[in-house]
């Protein structure tokens, strides 16, 4: 367990992962323009490592919880092992439980755990440009934009979801 200001992170088991697919297809009617990913296309992404921790330098999805109540999950994946960067993903399990605080103090939290746990320096988010509410949500969790272009987005972090995303970027300083 990870514990933050107001949340915990809580690895992620394979069987929870079913439940954190069906958390991010609730979200689709707020993006009609963007397919969901189908059960197959989830299992695809976030693979076996996400869920059981064998690969932990190179992803690892979390449940967030409030009160050993899950609210959410959040991941990251650093697409290979020796880089000093991650992107990262983040959702909540309702919409009730977003606007209070819990998806900032969950990124603060996980960003600072790999920072001390595995040197990673810089942190990315890729969201949609006109999911509003979730990018003052980064920026509060200490992210700001970044000019990248999809050439760029994918040489560093692979290929969008979506040909919409911005590039958000968290860095911290060297470790001494």
């Amino acid at each position: 367990m990870i514990k933050g200001y107001k949340v915990e992170l809580k690895p992620a088991t394979q069987h929870e992962k079913r439940a954190i697919y069906e958390w991010l297809i609730q979200w689709q009617p707020l993006f009609p323009h963007h397919p969901v990913p189908s059960w197959k296309e989830f299992c695809d992404d976030y693979k076996s490592f996400f869920f059981d921790g064998s690969k932990f330098k190179v992803g690892r999805c979390f449940i967030i919880t409030v009160d050993n109540t899950p609210v959410g999950q959040i991941n990251y994946h650093t697409l290979q092992e020796h880089f000093q960067h991650t992107e990262l993903d983040i959702w909540m399990n309702r919409p009730e439980n977003c606007g209070r605080g819990y998806g900032p103090d969950a990124l603060r939290t996980l960003c600072d755990y790999l920072f001390r746990n595995l040197g990673i320096k810089e942190f990315a988010i890729r969201p949609l440009a006109k999911n509003l509410r979730a990018i003052r949500a980064y920026e509060k969790a200490g992210f700001h934009q970044v000019e990248c272009n999809m050439q760029e987005q994918t040489l560093r972090y692979g290929p969008p979801d979506y040909e919409d995303c911005i590039v958000l970027i968290k860095r911290f300083k060297r470790k001494e």
